[in-house]
């Protein structure tokens, strides 16, 4: 059942050439899985992050929920990134998450699953 606190949902899903255990161990490292931030993008609006972890290795999170999940196919894990989010409730961060929402957690769940089918390759 969704959570009411999150209403809105993407994921994303590929194919990494590794055993599920390796696929984990990488994914679970923050720094990692948000690594397609840390570069220029058009959806960073030309700009980049810079990743810094609390003492829990960034594993609690805000506003949003993001997860993965690994299911073993063959010798290969097939990887799927979720994001459930809400927007921001005052302007001008309602506007803009209405309008690109949906498209930048499609961006992020994409990037984070190629990034770690690319890792394995």
């Amino acid at each position: 059942m969704a959570d009411p606190s999150f209403p809105f949902h993407h994921e994303s899903s590929a194919l990494a050439h590794a055993p599920v255990e390796q696929v984990f161990a990488f994914l679970d490292d923050p720094k990692a899985l948000a690594a397609h931030m840390g570069k220029s993008s058009m959806m960073m609006l030309g700009s980049c992050m810079s990743i810094n972890v609390d003492a829990g290795g960034g594993r609690v999170i805000g506003s949003n929920r993001m997860g993965f999940e690994l299911t073993r196919d063959s010798a290969s894990s097939l990887v799927r990134v979720f994001i459930d989010y809400s927007l921001p409730i005052k302007p001008p961060g309602s506007w803009l998450g209405y309008l690109l929402g949906a498209v930048y957690a499609r961006w992020c769940t994409r990037q984070m699953v190629m990034g770690a089918a690319r890792h394995f390759t």
